[in-house]
């Protein structure tokens, strides 16, 4: 039910619109002529019945009320503790601040922009802003589906920041198989096998155990990941999916079968000496020493998951068996771990030869038709 009332101000006669909700509380707004108040009550009251009709739930409720609900109903069951943990991070210090107070059914697509210019106005990346878009967009997609709260997603107007192209040192083969060998002397040396020789992440590597490698089968079932962010050990990888790889690298399986003599006592892969579980920390201080020690340039301990994928292409490996191998869902993922090197691109234009087919005649210069197709037109200036 609407409402419109007529107020006298010492600036001139307004109109105030007041449309009563279905929770009971009141929705208004002040107007020039009472023609404008007129058409707001009614695009109020289409909007409410449109909900209605839809199904929408009535009810007054802020972001940080919602943003509570949703990480305790979704967010719990379907995100890694480390990226619930990000989420945390993202809300409290961007979008808190700027729609924390505001109820769910007021924020508009503009507000949404807001929220993410922000983000780059503080010097943040294109891609942490479009992180902070997906998480938006997955709370309000909860919201319309499953609480029914909203008729619309205000996050679906809002197109995501063009990312730029990140590129991400990786090694060469000859880099590769120098960095090997000085793993070999090294306690943690085996997480750097594990990287280049399989592709597996640094969280991976942390929590991999002995109960999960099988050498009759010659099989490794990756499924337990080492979040460092919570410090937790969870028994899903990344995306909550569990793959199966094989040790086919005669080399990798002779170190494991050794690793595993050195510390029977030990549940952990790559374990300190002690048999307890390695961090992350310690496996990039690994990584640098060897780096150092073999003169090579610097590079990430995840730019060895890019070099696997590298050198795993340019042997002539399939994309689509790459994406499996490295546990993405989608092969669009796999492209950008998709590295090649310039010595092999130029040894690639060589696989082409047309003119290895026959005997050419030898073109002169002058023998060149002019661009035009036509000689002996001279320019005279009149």
């Amino acid at each position: 039910m609407a409402y419109i009332r007529k107020l006298n101000r010492r600036k001139g006669t307004v109109y105030r619109a007041e449309v009563l909700l279905d929770d009971g509380s009141r929705r208004s707004q002040t107007f020039r002529t009472k023609e404008e108040a007129q058409r707001w009550s009614r695009g109020e009251e289409d909007s409410r019945q449109t909900q209605r009709d839809s199904g929408v739930t009535q009810v007054r409720l802020s972001l940080d009320d919602y943003f509570a609900k949703w990480i305790n109903d979704y967010a719990q069951y379907h995100h890694s503790a480390g990226w619930q943990q990000t989420e945390h991070v993202i809300y409290r210090k961007y979008i808190q601040p700027i729609l924390g107070l505001h109820s769910i059914r007021e924020i508009q697509p503009l507000d949404i922009r807001r929220v993410l210019n922000e983000m780059r106005k503080r010097g943040m990346a294109e891609s942490y802003a479009n992180r902070c878009r997906q998480m938006l967009h997955k709370m309000f997609n909860e919201a319309v589906s499953t609480y029914r709260y909203l008729p619309l997603n205000p996050v679906s107007a809002i197109k995501p920041y063009r990312e730029l192209p990140k590129h991400t040192l990786t090694l060469t083969k000859n880099e590769a198989n120098r960095l090997l060998t000085w793993a070999d002397g090294h306690d943690l040396g085996l997480g750097i096998h594990l990287a280049l020789s399989l592709g597996l992440r640094q969280g991976e590597v942390c929590g991999l155990k002995w109960d999960t490698i099988n050498f009759e089968g010659r099989s490794i079932t990756i499924r337990r990941k080492f979040q460092k962010k919570v410090n937790v050990l969870e028994e899903f990888a990344k995306g909550k999916k569990i793959r199966v790889l094989g040790l086919y690298p005669d080399g990798l399986l002779c170190r494991l079968k050794a690793q595993k003599e050195r510390n029977p006592q030990s549940e952990f892969v790559v374990c300190r000496p002690s048999g307890s579980m390695v961090t992350a920390m310690q496996l990039i201080s690994c990584l640098g020493k060897g780096l150092a020690a073999t003169q090579i340039r610097r590079v990430t301990f995840h730019g060895l998951r890019h070099t696997f994928a590298s050198l795993f292409m340019e042997s002539g490996g399939d994309l689509y068996d790459l994406q499996k191998i490295m546990g993405h869902e989608a092969v669009a993922t796999t492209e950008r771990y998709r590295h090649t090197d310039p010595e092999y691109l130029r040894q690639q234009c060589s696989r082409l030869d047309l003119y290895s087919a026959g005997p050419l005649t030898q073109v002169s210069s002058a023998q060149i038709p002019p661009k035009n197709g036509k000689e002996g037109r001279k320019l005279v200036s009149i």
